[in-house]
């Protein structure tokens, strides 16, 4: 019977080494996969920020060319209004359908600047939004892991209180266990 008993224990041994070590390696592996996470978000925040700055400095450059343009078109607006005197006969009066080819030129540059305008917002906006949505994500996945980790440590206390109950029973109870 002990040596039964002796055989068992030493099994038990066996089976709580092995399970260690088990342990030890998932835990391993667990670790790997956190690192190589934070590998990706941290090598994405980079290529992220780099495009951002880019997108900037584009933007920027965009900006003042158009600017450009705009103060080109005004020249070229201003400097056909100059040329042609738009007189109809006898009084330096300007006709009617000069008025109206001004008016029209005047206009269609207007609408394609709201044009250029309303694309550029409606970029802005879309980037905006999955920057928004990738915050999101990033906030759930971590919300996720703290949760995950609270459980961790929720159960590993609660073993360590057991563990500490146990040892507080006599050895010889243990064995008859």
């Amino acid at each position: 019977m002990s040596t039964r008993l002796a055989q068992i224990l030493k099994e038990k041994e066996e089976a709580e080494s092995q399970r260690q070590k088990l342990f030890t390696q998932a835990k391993d592996l667990h670790d790997e996969i956190l690192r190589i996470k934070e590998k990706r978000r941290e090598h994405w925040w980079k290529k992220y920020s780099e495009a951002r700055k880019i997108g900037s400095q584009m933007e920027e450059r965009q900006t003042a060319l158009r600017t450009e343009l705009d103060s080109l078109h005004r020249k070229i607006i201003g400097s056909i209004i100059r040329r042609q005197p738009l007189v109809t006969g006898v009084k330096d009066e300007p006709s009617r359908r000069a008025n109206y080819k001004i008016s029209i030129i005047r206009l269609r540059h207007e609408i394609e600047d709201l044009k250029r305008r309303v694309e550029a917002m409606d970029i802005k906006v879309e980037t905006e939004v999955r920057l928004r949505n990738q915050a999101e994500r990033e906030v759930k996945t971590l919300r996720q892991e703290v949760s995950r980790k609270k459980a961790n440590v929720a159960l590993s206390q609660s073993r360590v209180s057991l563990l500490r109950s146990a040892s507080s029973v006599p050895p010889d109870l243990l064995v008859r266990m």
